[in-house]
């Protein structure tokens, strides 16, 4: 009994003994952490082989904590690399926290991120863009591979950044692209593990676009883009499913000018705005085949819904001295299937649903309103099957006034589209009622 006793002292005191160590061990680089001798150390070994690829840094003040996590302030990044990118980039303050426990063993869990009053500008000068090469037929394999089994894991449940200003000056070849933001503002959240995937963005960028092209091309535009998404994917095996959910993201273009040249001024649009919401969503296998159009690989089935709204809609035509306006709202909704062996375009079946409303339509040609209408309803539905089906537009009293009739003319048009896709046939009937009166059968 007395040696029982003896040997559970011996374990109570080295199991303390231990703990002890391993507290005094976490308190020693703590410490050492926060001292500012290894703070200097810190920033002296990122410093040399960031000068040795032409990439100058500043810190005013940086700050290493085991359970707070990392402060830096002041951070001036000067990049001189030229003739490929040079310019300079300003952090005010960056922040990270992390898990504390996942240190333990070597792992470094990110928890947040934020960044705030960035400020630069950069100079890239790229290199001629090369002919583009076919599209890889293993292209979907390999993106699927890679979300089976990623290179690396992420969580990162909140990533900020604020007050952002960034200039950005792009050379190639006769094409110049400047870029101007302002004031960028971003929240989002990102996981990636095996066989999982999610992305969470909210942001309000505002932005001044300049496109210039010899003589060719000439484009100025403001932007604000507001957008609000999520998505998120489940893959395992052949199994594969994805949700895409867009909500009231914005498009905001006003004071745009197309021109050739610097004196041959095209059109300019005085203000256009969409709002989009969005729902896609696919459950079931990642097809054997793909199929390719425009270049993009398309092997997915996918439903959802669409609203846009354009409102208002301008613009001005100096050659023509014409100017118009509308406002534009349409409703889609659609559902596309393509089969596990899928092999051409025209296995797909497909629904579609949209209603395209423009409002307040006037065109105006050397200060004399030509044209007007109140409203103008499209609506067009549809529905195939193995890539044979029926599409149907249809026009619903829609009352034009025109400056050279001196009157309103109604329109209605009824229009069918029967479609044989594996045969390359299209059947299309169409008619046209003006004043409630047949006037064209096609």
């Amino acid at each position: 009994m007395l040696r029982q006793k003896r040997w559970l002292r011996v374990l109570v005191w080295s199991t303390s003994g231990l703990v002890g160590v391993a507290v005094a061990a976490l308190l020693a680089v703590y410490f050492v952490l926060k001292s500012p001798s290894m703070q200097q150390k810190t920033i002296h070994s990122l410093k040399e082989p960031l000068a040795k690829l032409g990439v100058d840094l500043e810190v005013k003040s940086l700050s290493i904590d085991l359970l707070a996590g990392v402060h830096l302030q002041g951070l001036r990044i000067h990049i001189n690399r030229a003739p490929e990118i040079v310019g300079t980039v300003g952090i005010e303050e960056l922040r990270l926290r992390y898990a504390f426990w996942p240190l333990l063993s070597r792992r470094l869990e990110i928890r947040e991120a934020q960044l705030d009053g960035v400020d630069g500008d950069l100079s890239l000068n790229l290199p001629p863009s090369p002919a583009e090469p076919p599209p890889d037929p293993e292209a979907l394999s390999m993106l699927m591979d890679l979300l089976r089994h990623p290179p690396l894991t992420l969580d990162l449940p909140a990533f900020g950044m604020e007050r952002v200003k960034l200039r950005l000056k792009l050379l190639q070849g006769p094409l110049q692209l400047d870029l101007d933001l302002r004031d960028m503002s971003l929240k989002s959240a990102v996981a990636l593990d095996k066989g999982i995937s999610s992305l969470q963005l909210d942001a309000k960028v505002p932005l001044a676009v300049r496109v210039v092209k010899g003589d060719e091309l000439n484009l100025s535009s403001r932007l604000l883009l507001e957008p609000h998404f999520t998505w998120h994917s489940t893959i395992k095996d052949q199994d594969l499913g994805w949700k895409l959910k867009i909500n009231d993201t914005r498009i905001t273009m006003d004071e745009t000018h197309f021109a050739q040249g610097k004196d041959r001024r095209l059109a300019d649009i005085k203000e256009l705005s969409l709002t989009i919401n969005t729902a896609l969503e696919h459950e079931g296998s990642v097809p054997k085949q793909t199929v390719i159009i425009t270049d993009i690989a398309l092997p997915l089935g996918a439903k959802g819904d669409m609203d846009l709204n354009i409102s208002p809609l301008s613009f001005i035509d100096k050659q023509s001295a014409s100017q118009g306006s509308l406002i534009a709202k349409t409703k889609i909704g659609f559902e596309t299937t393509l089969p596990k062996d899928l092999k051409k375009p025209e296995d797909v079946s497909w629904t579609l649903n949209n209603r395209l409303a423009l409002e307040k339509i006037q065109l105006w040609v050397a200060k004399q309103k030509v044209v007007s209408a109140r409203v103008l309803d499209l609506i067009l539905e549809g529905k195939g099957e193995a890539g044979k089906g029926r599409v149907t537009v249809d026009l619903q009293g829609a009352k034009l006034d025109l400056k050279a009739l001196n009157d309103a003319l109604q329109l209605d048009s009824h229009t069918i589209a029967d479609v044989d896709l594996p045969n390359r046939g299209i059947d299309v009937t169409s008619k046209l009622i003006i004043n409630q009166k047949p006037a064209m059968d096609l």
